[in-house]
């Protein structure tokens, strides 16, 4: 409900809407461009988003935070969803699988690729920020790790270039992400990349 036209979240889903259609355009196989819903989930706070925790009950989280999403990258089919910097009941959101991969893939429908908003993968583990240890961890994660983490949470692209390009590679050495982890965020990234139009020859 952050950033909006307001806070009611059936006008939110509306608008929102409304939005992605014009954005994208009603062709089945070619969009526009890609409209990215954001920041994906309970936005509430400037002052410690990237420290903070938003702690919601299951009615708040159905009834007032996710129906907008729920509409835009499902009924609406907006072809990419930003994750936000905060952690939803003690876990960031770009690391909750429950959020990314179980609630807006699997519950609302969403196919197409999530972006972390800038800065957000490096919250997970940055000692300043979350600095977030997951459940049966003995210590917070690293800078691997955590890269990780979120790509096998379904956070397809990092939105500053930074903490993927630098640690994917010992993440793969550690043994933490296999090359089928990459090859899922890569088939999602590339094929909306595809439905722009970006690979398709020039006109004669």
């Amino acid at each position: 409900a952050e950033e909006t036209y307001g806070e009611d979240p059936y006008l939110t889903s509306q608008i929102g809407g409304q939005f992605v259609v014009g954005m994208q355009g009603e062709d089945d196989t070619y969009l526009k461009t890609v409209a990215t819903p954001k920041h994906y989930l309970a936005n509430n706070s400037e002052n410690n988003r990237h420290t903070g925790s938003s702690n919601l009950t299951e009615a708040e989280l159905r009834e007032y935070y996710t129906p907008a999403f729920a509409a835009l990258v499902g009924q609406y089919g907006a072809g990419s969803l930003m994750t936000s910097y905060n952690e939803v009941n003690g876990t960031p959101v770009s690391a909750s699988k429950e959020l990314v991969e179980d609630l807006a893939r699997r519950t609302f429908g969403f196919n197409g690729t999530v972006v972390s908003d800038c800065d957000a993968v490096r919250d997970v583990w940055q000692t300043s920020n979350h600095s977030w240890t997951p459940p049966g961890f003995a210590a917070p994660l690293t800078a691997p790790q955590a890269v990780a983490w979120t790509l096998k949470t379904g956070v397809d692209l990092d939105c500053m270039d930074q903490d993927y390009p630098t640690y994917l590679e010992q993440s793969y050495a550690a043994g933490d992400v296999t090359e089928a982890d990459m090859d899922a965020s890569l088939v999602r990234t590339f094929t909306i990349r595809m439905r722009t139009g970006e690979f398709d020859p020039a006109e004669q």
